[in-house]
This record gives structure tokens, sequence and C-alpha cells, in this order.
């Protein structure tokens, strides 16, 4: 079973995730949710919502550059089919995810800042610094909603620690237990959090270096 099966909450589909609870009539009412997939990449996982029953129109996708974005639909040959926004960014930059912000304030979908009802980060964490994560969960709850959830899978270790350099070779990347990634929720504001190591590790025993490290499956509501 994969990482995105493994994390994937009930939430995530079409029908339940657009069908909310009215607070002044007290009863089910219909509106679009909003979906982040920050990280996209190829946007395999945007694809997946897509055929989950997702409209484009209720996904947003961020990531630091837009050549893998751009491949995607080259290779999954939907390049006049595929519309949804992609937003050039990175949550680890505190100026990015401000009302200043004028790609997150007039997206196609509107203000982006406190409106996500689900925000994705798959493969993500584990490629930051310490701070650079802390920088990322904390701009994960300002995109979200109140009761919004951020989730996804990281790559992470039984014993919290640096790993191996940064993509830009200027720190150590970090990884997290899954006890140290959820008091980091707690800490940054979501009001309950879920890690949970996936079966079986990345790495065989004999390499002992890295035997501890395993997939990491989380999800915080704010």
């Amino acid at each position: 079973m994969s990482a995105w099966q493994n994390s994937r909450p009930k939430a995530l589909t079409a029908e339940q995730s657009i069908t909310q609870r009215s607070n002044t009539k007290g009863c089910a009412t219909r509106r679009p949710s909003a979906f982040q997939d920050v990280g996209a990449c190829l946007g395999q996982d945007t694809r997946r919502l897509m055929a989950d029953g997702w409209g484009q129109n209720q996904i947003v996708a961020l990531d630091l550059v837009a050549d893998y974005w751009k491949m995607g639909k080259v290779l999954f040959l939907d390049e006049d089919r595929m519309h949804v926004p992609l937003i050039v960014g990175s949550l680890t930059d505190e100026g990015f995810v401000s009302a200043d912000n004028c790609y997150l304030r007039n997206s196609q979908m509107g203000n982006l800042i406190g409106a996500a009802d689900f925000l994705w980060a798959a493969a993500v964490l584990h490629v930051l610094s310490k701070a650079d994560c802390e920088k990322f969960v904390t701009s994960a709850h300002l995109l979200l909603k109140p009761g919004g959830t951020f989730y996804g899978w990281t790559v992470g270790n039984r014993e919290a620690g640096d790993w191996h350099t940064t993509p830009d070779g200027k720190a150590k990347r970090y990884l997290h237990s899954g006890e140290s990634l959820r008091a980091l929720f707690m800490q940054l504001g979501f009001s309950k959090a879920t890690v949970e190591y996936t079966s079986g590790t990345m790495w065989t025993p004999d390499d002992s270096e890295e035997r501890n490290i395993e997939h990491l499956c989380f999800s915080a509501t704010k």
C-alpha cells in the first residue's frame, strides 16, 4: 500500500468534502471546498484528486518552480485539458504567505490565505532544514481555514535529527520522528495532530546509519 493510501483521509472524497453543515440553519449545504497541493511537482497527486471527483476549480497547486508542472502536462498528455492553476513560491518564504502577496490574493480561487479545507504535502518536509520545516508548517497553518486539515507524508526517523544536506547545500535536512513532528504541529497552533509510522523501513537493517528511517504519514487539524 502506498504512502498516499495510508495517509489519505475519508474526507478526501468529493462527496464528503463538499458537504458542509450550516451554522445558522443546521442543515446540509453544498459549497466548493478548496484543496491546495503543495510541492505539486508533476501533478500526479492533483490528477488523483480529479479522478476522485474534485473539480479543477477547487484545486490550486503550489511549487518552487513551474518546470515539473509543465513536464507533467506533457507526460500525462493533457495540456489542453489541465487547467488547475500553479502558483510558484515557497512556504518557507515568510513573505510568500502574506496578505501582500498578489499571487495568493488574486488567484482564480480568490484569496488563498485562510481558505484551504485541505492542504496536501507529499515528500516535502524531509528536504527541509529544521528551521525551514517550522516555517513551512507555520505557512500551512496560515493557508488553512479553521477546521482545515494539513496532511501528507514525509521521510522520518525513529530518532529525530539532522540528515543529508539540503538541495541548496546551505544546511542539513532534518528528519522528524513521529513524536517530534506531532509536537511541532501542536506548538504551531494546530488543534490536533496524528503521525503514524508506515509498516517496514525504507532501508535494510544492514545499513546501520539509516536503519531507523521510515515513512511518516501525518494529519493535523487547524
